[in-house]
């Protein structure tokens, strides 16, 4: 059904960003430049340069752990989100903060960025997602898919439907605003993250190892693949910007290179190898500048990875 675009690869660590004293749970890139962003268990949110592979500095700390973050580039917002529930709207560009909301009583683990309605939904451990108008820092809508953890989410530029992955294992097929258009168990465990597919299909990945392909109609879903992926637990899916390569990140301290296409398997980064993470690998993101796929860790290390196709 697809066909492969990638032969082989090549995989070079570029660097290690090290200065955060507890795991780092989150990060973000800042379209058209260097700059990366990471936050974590020690509360503080660090700008680095991907050029120079330095730390720029500490833009600020928030109350407690932070598991996600979210750039908003229309306005040079960051929004943070806290495992107390809190939610920060910090102002890069005057380096100050704007907003500090307290709708969540418990922890914020996913935060997204809708470009068009310039609105940013952020997820929550009870099962609750909440809608904020940026334009004007002000609460629009709360829903509860769940009752339990919402660690992913996506939205569908395509056709603006919103992908919710839920530790209750289903996924919710939602309109952009807030509509449920369709539900279905995709798992046998905690389903923890969703993204969409260049295809339109819907890929996802989970507590238990698997990363699966769907695809989505109206009100129903046809699994197209499924596949053991990992040991244990993944936290994190991405395409990379060429659209050549996902990637997934995973409990059991591995990240694996993907053929994009047809979701085949080309390589696996670790410690032995590679020099990789000693410990659970909790987000990956790949930025554009340079083409670099960037990782972070319970080991409290940023790492910067190239990854390079190799073809007849």
């Amino acid at each position: 059904m697809y066909s492969s675009r990638v032969l082989n690869i090549e995989v070079k660590k570029r660097g290690i960003l090290s200065g955060h004293a507890q795991p780092v749970y989150a990060l973000e890139k800042i379209p058209d430049s260097s700059f990366v962003l990471s936050a974590g268990g020690d509360r503080w949110i660090a700008l680095w340069d991907l050029d120079s592979m330095q730390s720029v500095k500490a833009l600020a700390q928030a109350t407690s752990t932070v598991y996600a973050l979210c750039f908003i580039p229309e306005f040079n917002f960051l929004a943070i989100g806290e495992a107390s529930g809190g939610l920060h709207i910090l102002d890069i560009k005057a380096s100050k903060p704007l907003k500090f909301f307290t709708i969540h009583q418990h922890a914020i683990f996913k935060l997204l960025y809708h470009p068009i309605r310039h609105w940013l939904y952020a997820s929550s451990a009870n099962g609750e997602i909440s809608v904020w108008d940026i334009e004007n820092l002000t609460l629009l809508h709360i829903i509860k898919p769940s009752t339990e953890k919402i660690r992913g989410l996506a939205l569908n530029s395509e056709n603006n439907q919103l992908a919710v992955a839920c530790s209750d294992s289903n996924i919710c097929i939602f309109s952009d605003e807030l509509t449920l258009l369709h539900k279905f168990p995709a798992h046998s465990w905690a389903t923890n993250t969703v993204i969409w597919h260049s295809s339109g299909d819907l890929i996802s990945a989970s507590r238990d190892a698997h990363i699966r392909r769907w695809k989505i109609e109206s009100n129903s879903e046809h699994l197209i693949q499924n596949i053991p992926a990992h040991n244990y637990a993944i936290y994190s899916l991405v395409f990379s910007p060429d659209q050549y390569f996902m990637a997934s990140a995973s409990r059991d301290k591995t990240i694996k290179i993907w053929d994009a296409n047809e979701l085949q398997f080309l390589y696996r980064i670790n410690k032995e190898k590679n020099q990789g993470h000693t410990h659970s690998v909790n987000q990956i993101i790949w930025h554009p500048w340079n083409n670099l796929l960037i990782s972070c860790s319970d080991d409290k290390q940023i790492m910067i990875w190239h990854i390079e196709a190799v073809r007849n």
